[in-house]
């Protein structure tokens, strides 16, 4: 066995530090040279891994290129022996597209609309925080988040009250009040999830706070959709949008999941 060579790491923005060195270790280990790539969304976080690495690392066996979508397009055009990008599907497909041209081998790690069931006989205030905790750590930008639940018509009386009584006591009235509730990353990323939640044609159950674009507050919301085939329930969310489906037995909860692209994640 020997090391495949020089690796180009292109890492995402949502744990900009974590999926910036957890990749990076195991290319190490193996004995393998880096290029890291963070992601320019995250530009704090960019520029201190620019600065620490070199001092931390060996240069002539990692390195850090900053820069954006022109900078990124210029690495994938270079031949390398491994590609690692961990991100969504569009930009994926560009990746594995300029992988093509040198026969690259990659290695993706990607989101999804990752379900959650929610069944009759379920402790219901015990899974409503478990979803809560998932969807709305990180302003619900991360890759296995609960995207979507679908609920036994039986019990969602009981599973929207039990949201709206636990949305209250972690929240208050306002989540931006909050000193553990998040932000959007960025003005773009707001406006795409803003988007998502006024064109779902759903029904806003519990919003603890108003949508803020100056201060990039989206609030957790919790909605009723009925129409599957609405932009929320086709795009992956990447926010703490949590729209609900009342569904009429599990047969029905399989069938609409498998109408769909593999999810990442199931709760």
């Amino acid at each position: 066995r020997e090391p495949k060579g020089v690796v180009l790491q292109l890492a995402p923005w949502n744990f900009p530090m974590n999926l910036a060195i957890a990749p990076l270790i195991p290319a190490l280990c193996a004995g393998n040279c880096v290029l890291v790539k963070p992601s320019e969304v995250s530009p704090n976080t960019e520029c201190l891994l620019a600065r620490l690495l070199p001092q931390y690392l060996d240069t002539e066996a990692v390195i850090v290129i900053t820069g954006g979508v022109a900078e990124s397009s210029k690495l994938l055009a270079l031949r390398w022996d491994h590609i690692m990008y961990t991100g969504n599907g569009a930009v994926a497909r560009h990746v594995a597209r300029a992988a093509a041209e040198h026969l690259t081998p990659l290695t993706l790690e990607l989101g999804g609309k990752s379900p959650t069931l929610v069944l009759p006989g379920a402790n219901i205030p015990v899974a409503v925080k478990r979803i809560m905790a998932g969807k709305f750590f990180n302003c619900g930008q991360i890759c296995v988040a609960p995207d979507y639940a679908l609920v036994h018509k039986d019990v969602l009386p009981e599973v929207v009250a039990e949201f709206k009584r636990s949305l209250k006591e972690w929240y208050g009235d306002d989540a931006g009040a909050s000193d553990s509730y998040s932000r959007i990353v960025n003005e773009r990323h707001f406006d795409r999830v803003n988007s998502l939640l006024e064109t779902s044609g759903g029904t806003v159950l519990a919003q603890h706070g108003k949508p803020d674009r100056a201060s990039k507050f989206m609030p957790p919301t919790i909605l009723e959709v009925q129409n599957s085939s609405s932009p929320i329930m086709q795009e992956e969310i990447f926010g703490p949008l949590l729209p609900i489906m009342a569904v009429d037995s599990v047969d029905a909860m399989v069938d609409h999941i498998n109408a769909g692209e593999k999810p990442l994640a199931m709760y």
